[in-house]
């Protein structure tokens, strides 16, 4: 977690499973948790980056102004 004078940046990042982030979520599964992030800090003039690829873990990075 890092601040600037405008900005907060949160990286997280697991070196676990992984996923493919284009990929929708199948049927029966229901996921909105990184849409919903992606949506919320749109909503406060900031980004959400998704790296993330099978077996080779994942990183998210979010930034939003302050």
């Amino acid at each position: 977690l890092t601040f600037e004078r405008r900005r907060v940046h949160l990286i997280v990042q697991d070196d676990g499973a992984g996923f493919t982030p284009e990929e929708q979520p199948t049927a029966g599964r229901r996921s909105f948790g990184l849409v919903g992030m992606k949506e919320r800090a749109e909503l406060l003039g900031g980004s959400v980056e998704i790296q993330s690829s099978p077996g080779q873990g994942t990183r998210i990075a979010v930034t939003v102004a302050v």
